[in-house]
């Protein structure tokens, strides 16, 4: 199993490309009028915290040398579907939103170090 693990956290093109399939869903799911019951949870704002820690993960992961940009870009993600939203009549500008926006980043973060931080640690 680790070294199928391994071998998946390698597949940096992979990573990219389901880094924007995600990026894609959250911008269309973000600006569009209709309401899709896509939630993991009943509170808006772990919604939030989930899809943009999933962001995150698949940022680091996919480009593991631009972690720091990586995550950056995420969170400005965040900030300009935000701004986005205020120019929808069916849709509003939220400051608490970006805020989870940022927690999730930053949790997905922590959970990319982590995971490439085992691989890397471990014996080959």
């Amino acid at each position: 199993m680790k070294q199928t693990l391994d071998h998946w956290l390698g597949q940096s093109k992979h990573w990219q490309a389901l880094f924007a399939i995600i990026a894609l869903t959250v911008m269309f799911l973000s600006t569009t009028e209709r309401d899709y019951a896509v939630g993991a949870a009943s509170n808006d704002k772990i919604n939030h915290a989930i899809a943009f820690l999933a962001l995150a993960l698949t940022a680091c992961i996919g480009w593991p040398k631009r972690v720091r940009s990586a995550v950056i870009l995420v969170m400005g993600y965040g900030l300009l579907i935000e701004v986005i939203q205020s120019f929808l009549p069916y849709r509003q500008f939220s400051l608490l939103d970006w805020v989870a926006d940022i927690v999730g980043a930053v949790l997905g973060m922590l959970v990319a170090a982590a995971l490439m931080r085992n691989r890397r640690s471990s014996p080959p």
